[in-house]
């Protein structure tokens, strides 16, 4: 059974993008398997978490993780936006919010209001997080 990156089950849109360590070499120098990018990879994630934000004024910055591998960088009241890599292979996903807290509208609602939602800006949504093709 082969392993590949987890995306969200509740996720209404994913894309699927790969992280290119080669190009933070000079050109001379393959990436080998010890190669180390994490500061680069996190530093991508924070550009794009920063470009979501602009993209969608309605997003706040958050930090937090759901299901051990996928972190949540940035949420509004209808979507909260999940990001997990494995080997290079990243999946950015728009999450419906299911969580009624603070709120009238039952979970069920919330869910389907945040479905809603994420299919009206899933094409904006694309074109911002293909960073890295």
């Amino acid at each position: 059974m082969g392993r590949s990156v987890l995306t969200h089950p509740y996720a209404v849109t994913t894309a699927i993008v790969d992280f290119d360590n080669d190009r933070y070499h000079d050109g001379n120098e393959e990436c080998t398997y010890d190669c180390d990018h994490t500061d680069e990879f996190l530093w991508e994630i924070e550009n794009l978490r920063d470009d979501l934000v602009s993209l969608f004024p309605s997003f706040a910055e958050t930090d937090t993780w759901e299901y051990n591998e996928i972190h949540i960088v940035a949420r509004n009241t209808f979507a909260k936006v999940g990001i997990s890599e494995y080997c290079g292979r990243i999946a950015i996903s728009l999450i419906p919010v299911t969580d009624a807290d603070n709120y009238i509208h039952s979970g069920e609602a919330m869910f389907n209001l945040g479905t809603h939602w994420i299919n009206q800006v899933t094409p904006k949504f694309l074109s911002a997080v293909a960073f890295s093709n």
